[in-house]
């Protein structure tokens, strides 16, 4: 799944397409060790390139580091007997052991960067909402949080059904919910607008969970309104970008407005 430009995968659901192991970069005519390599995930391929990124998503992939050495040789200097490179990745794909690998990507899917899972340091508040919250998948990622002071890395967890997906922003003292699903052109809408709940609230923990099957409950029904709508009302729609995070989510909920709908 794509949020802003994080793009968030399950390693059982990644193909290998296609490897170019050597390739001509910048201005030198000789063939480097730089190989591209294109997965496939569901509907989509990203894009990754280098050396250095390949090993930052293998690294990324497992809890306990790979050999380098003998993997480099078995994609770099293969012999008769070596499999091709695109098979050797594909299987150390399918054997990884993390729950999901998080890329930050541009608008073509290209991979830039390969964000740090950061199971090392839980953050206890978030597992104890997702303990209560079960019956949705979850992940920890770290986001970036826009406010007026800047951006932060922010950590969160992020619930995720066939309908949409519903962030909780872990902000200190305070905790941001919002939630949002996708138009069929890739827009971000949001049926309900951000909530902040302080940490002290009386029953924090069950305010939260409810927050969170609202929220859920919000996006299923959002599905319907979007699919009887006439494409021809979001034509034209652009992805907001280099916005505050809530003004962000308050111009997905004003989408939600202008298509009629409300849950």
């Amino acid at each position: 799944m794509l949020i802003e430009d994080h793009y968030f995968l399950d390693p059982r659901e990644i193909l290998v397409h296609d490897v170019q192991v050597f390739n001509r970069i910048g201005k030198t005519n000789k063939l480097l060790e730089q190989p591209i390599i294109v997965l496939k995930y569901r509907r989509d391929k990203l894009t990754i390139t280098g050396k250095s990124l390949m090993w930052d998503m293998l690294d990324a992939l497992y809890s306990e580091p790979l050999p380098r050495k003998p993997i480099n040789e078995d994609i770099f200097k293969p012999t008769i007997d070596t499999d091709p490179a695109h098979e050797i990745l594909d299987d150390l794909v399918a054997e990884a052991d993390a729950n999901y690998i998080c890329f930050l990507v541009d608008k073509d899917l290209n991979v830039d960067v390969v964000c740090k899972d950061d199971r090392t340091s839980p953050d206890m508040v978030l597992r104890g909402i997702a303990d209560m919250v079960s019956q949705w998948s979850s992940i920890y990622p770290v986001m970036r949080y826009v406010n007026k002071t800047g951006s932060h890395k922010t950590k969160t967890v992020v619930f995720s059904s066939q309908y949409g997906n519903v962030m909780v922003w872990d902000l200190g003292h305070k905790l941001l919910f919002t939630c949002f699903t996708t138009l069929p052109n890739g827009i971000a809408v949001a049926p309900r607008g951000y909530v902040l709940l302080r940490k002290q609230e009386e029953l924090f923990y069950d305010v939260s969970k409810n927050m969170v099957e609202m929220m859920m409950a919000s996006l299923k029904a959002a599905r319907h309104t979007i699919n009887k709508t006439d494409p021809s009302v979001w034509e034209g729609w652009e992805e907001t970008t280099n916005m505050r995070t809530i003004e962000h989510d308050t111009i997905a909920h004003d989408r939600w407005l202008k298509l009629g709908g409300w849950v």
